[in-house]
C-alpha cells in the first residue's frame, strides 16, 4: 500500500484509458468544465486599479509641491535630485513616467473595446482604435516632448504673443477641435452616463493642459528667461498638471467599466518563423 500511495502505476482495466495514455475527448471536456485546464486570465479589478492610479495621482502631486516648498521656502533646492525627480513640470521625472504609463494603459483598454466591438460587429469600432493610436501617441509625447518640437516653427510663422505665447497651443486647439468634431456621431451614440463621463474628462485634461497654460502666459513675462523660476509659476504648474492627471484618471475610469461589458479577449502568441529545414 505504500508503494502504491507513492506513485506506482495500477493496470487499466479493459475499457478505461491507461494513466499514461492521452485522455478521450469527453475527459478533456470534463477537466476543461471543472477548471484545471483553464487558460491562465489576466483579470483587470477596475476598483483596485482606481485605488492605485488614484493614490499615486495624489502622491505625485504631493511630493512636488513638497519640493518646491523646499527649493523656494526652505533653501534646499536638490534634496539629493529629489526635487527634480518628482517636479511635475519636468520631463525627465516620475510624474511624466506614471503619466506615459497611464496613457498606454488607456490605448490598451481602448483597444479590448474596439477589438471586442469589431469581433460582435458593434458599430464604431473603428473609432475606439483609433483613439487607443491617439492615446499611444500622447504616451510617447509625454516621454519624447513632441509638442513642443512645434514650438519655434509656429512661433516664428505666426509670431503669438500674450495668451498665444506657448505657441504650441494653437495646434492643441486645432487637434482638439478636429477630434471633437470627427467624433461627434460616436460620442451622441453613447449613453448619457458615458457621455458625462467622457466630457467631464476631457473638460478637465484639456483645461489643465491647454487653458491654464495659456492662463500662465498671460500672468507672466514669457519673454523673461527666468519666469519659470518662481513658486508662483510653480502653482500654476501644480494646477496644470494636476488636472491633467485627473481627467486622465476619470477617463481610464471609463474605459475600465467600458471594457468590463466586452466579452473576453483572448491573446495567443504564435511562432510563425519557418521551421528549420535539415540537410
Amino acid at each position: 500500500m505504500a508503494l502504491n500511495a507513492l506513485g506506482s502505476r495500477r493496470t487499466a482495466p479493459v475499457g478505461e484509458e491507461a494513466v499514461s495514455g492521452q485522455a478521450g475527448p469527453q475527459h478533456q471536456q470534463a477537466k476543461t468544465a471543472s477548471g484545471a485546464d483553464a487558460h491562465p486570465r489576466l483579470i483587470l479589478p477596475r476598483g483596485r486599479i482606481m485605488k492605485l492610479l488614484g493614490l499615486s495621482v495624489a502622491v505625485l502631486f504631493l511630493l512636488s509641491l513638497a519640493g518646491q516648498i523646499a527649493r523656494y521656502h526652505l533653501g534646499y533646492p536638490t534634496v539629493l535630485g529629489l526635487v527634480d525627480l518628482f517636479y511635475l513640470d519636468e520631463e525627465n521625472s516620475v510624474p511624466t513616467w506614471y503619466q506615459s504609463a497611464v496613457f498606454l494603459l488607456a490605448g490598451g483598454l481602448l483597444s479590448i473595446i474596439g477589438l471586442g466591438a469589431r469581433s460582435s460587429g458593434a458599430p464604431f469600432a473603428s473609432h475606439w482604435l483609433v483613439l487607443a493610436t491617439i492615446c499611444v501617441g500622447l504616451s510617447l509625447d509625454e516621454v519624447a516632448s513632441l509638442h513642443e518640437r512645434t514650438i519655434d516653427p509656429i512661433y516664428f510663422s505666426l509670431r503669438p504673443t500674450g495668451i498665444w505665447s506657448p505657441s504650441w497651443v494653437i495646434l492643441g486647439m486645432a487637434a482638439v477641435a478636429s477630434v471633437a468634431l470627427l467624433y461627434l456621431r460616436f460620442f451622441l451614440h453613447l449613453s448619457r452616463a458615458d457621455q458625462l463621463q467622457i466630457a467631464a474628462a476631457a473638460i478637465i485634461f484639456v483645461g489643465g493642459s491647454i487653458g491654464v497654460e495659456m492662463m500662465t502666459a498671460a500672468m507672466f513675462d514669457t519673454a523673461d528667461v527666468t519666469w519659470k523660476k518662481s513658486f508662483d509659476y510653480v502653482l500654476m504648474v501644480q494646477v496644470e498638471e494636476g488636472l491633467e492627471m485627473v481627467g486622465l484618471l476619470i477617463f481610464v475610469d471609463f474605459l475600465l467599466r467600458r471594457a468590463s461589458q466586452t466579452g473576453p479577449i483572448r491573446l495567443a502568441v504564435t511562432d510563425d518563423r519557418a521551421a528549420p529545414t535539415r540537410g
